[in-house]
């Protein structure tokens, strides 16, 4: 069973990484920030983002990090709020939801607490 699932999703991010990698190789650079995105978890991703800077610049890295860049400003003003007004059920989930992209899951973990904490349908 285990080796069915394993051969399955093998096979589907094997359909999807050589698909990006290819248009990645012929100057679409729209292309090239999806693909370096969506291997940001894998090792080669350093040396793929070296490459790529290589032939579209360094704005590239903004793209690629722009997500994450636009999440930590996010949490930043969150957490503004929060000191504000720390009993606030939106705050604290927006919070944790934010943390657990970041892949914080502790501290999402204690913002999801205090949401709940708040009100316990969550």
């Amino acid at each position: 069973v285990i080796f069915g699932l394993f051969a399955i999703v093998n096979a589907a991010v094997s359909q999807f990484y050589p698909r990006l990698y290819f248009q990645s190789m012929t100057d679409e650079r729209s292309t090239a920030v999806v693909y370096l995105k969506s291997i940001q978890s894998q090792p080669e991703f350093a040396s793929e983002l070296m490459r790529l800077t290589q032939r579209y610049g360094n704005t590239i890295k903004e793209d690629v990090y722009y997500d994450d860049s636009v999440r930590e400003n996010y949490i930043k003003e969150l957490e503004l709020l929060y000191g504000q007004n720390p009993s606030s059920r939106d705050i604290n989930y927006q919070l944790s939801i934010l943390y657990k992209q970041r892949g914080d899951d502790q501290k999402s973990k204690e913002f999801l607490e205090r949401a709940r904490a708040v009100d316990p349908s969550l």
